[in-house]
């Protein structure tokens, strides 16, 4: 089943499960990325260590206690059984605070599923989504949706071409939507004729 039938549980679901497996199948790949994240992140990581002990010290001390012991299931079933929605909201979490990441992500998941070429870098859409507006319209991003009308979306020049660097550009998600697969140029003429019609009216 495609991804775009799917609902966010799924969505979510099926990511965990990949996940799991990956780390599963590649544990030492697992621990040199956890391990390069930590030296990165360090003190990010530690500063949110230090306020999650400020708010519930007694329960962050139970938690730590339980992982030494190897009971991470427990962990993650009391966590569970207080916020049903823990992964969706990590989710969300993680997808606003490395939004290129996850683009780069689920395009080159539907390049694949497609069958298209993809090149396009994880800086390509950082540098696209820093400079925040519709490269198009000119038109700013909603940042604070994961897909509305103005959010960030790839589209292609040509729409038989690949996910390329010259053959892409980011544009606001409804503009993509009404570009279909019909290309720049068609759209264009159908809308100077839209606009003309009604100034004639």
């Amino acid at each position: 089943m495609s991804n775009i039938h799917l609902s966010d549980e799924e969505k979510h679901a099926r990511h965990a499960q990949y996940e799991r497996e990956w780390r599963r199948k590649n544990p030492e790949k697992n621990k040199e990325y956890r391990r390069a994240y930590y030296q990165k992140n360090k003190e990010k990581i530690r500063a949110q260590n230090r306020e999650q002990y400020s708010r519930n010290p007694e329960e962050m001390r139970e938690r730590k206690r339980l992982y030494k012991q190897g009971r991470k299931t427990e962990v993650m079933a009391k966590i569970l059984a207080k916020n049903p929605n823990y992964y969706r909201d990590r989710c969300r979490q993680g997808r606003k605070a490395h939004r290129a990441w996850w683009h780069h992500y689920s395009v080159k998941g539907s390049a694949k599923t497609r069958g298209l070429e993809f090149s396009l870098s994880v800086e390509w859409f950082q540098k696209r989504l820093d400079a925040g507006v519709c490269e198009m319209t000119g038109l700013p991003f909603d940042m604070t949706q994961k897909r509305g009308r103005n959010t960030p979306s790839v589209d292609r020049r040509d729409p038989s071409g690949p996910y390329s660097p010259e053959n892409c550009r980011m544009v606001l998600w409804s503009l993509n939507h009404a570009l279909s697969n019909h290309g720049e140029d068609y759209m264009i003429d159908l809308f100077r004729r839209v606009i003309a019609r009604r100034e004639a009216q």
